[in-house]
């Protein structure tokens, strides 16, 4: 027994043309949120990484807080925060209208 098609529709027809366009806003978000690494990495490079004393394993989140907290350079911190905070929308934003344009397609 053949499954119900809509007008005449293939599997992938059915996939292509209604299924993917309803769950692609959903789909844009997760990637725009997975394909951002520098706010992901930090707790995994801080554990391993601990006792090695070089800078070549920091990442900037790291940075952020050793110079805040461990070297008491606030407002060091504080800009190298905000700079991480461009460059994470930036790139968000970039990712974004790609995958807006995509969609339209």
């Amino acid at each position: 027994m053949k499954p119900p098609t809509l007008d005449g529709a293939g599997r992938w027809t059915q996939f292509r043309r209604i299924t993917w366009p309803l769950i692609w806003p959903v789909t844009a978000l997760v990637l725009t949120i997975q394909l951002n690494p520098p706010a992901q990495d930090f707790d995994q490079v801080y554990l391993f990484a601990a006792n090695v004393r070089t800078a070549a394993t920091m990442v900037m989140v790291q940075y952020i807080l050793k110079q805040g907290f461990q070297m008491n350079k606030g407002g060091l911190a504080a800009a190298a925060s905000l700079v991480l905070f461009l460059v994470i929308v930036v790139l968000s934003v970039l990712q974004f209208q790609l995958l807006r344009a995509r969609g339209e397609r």
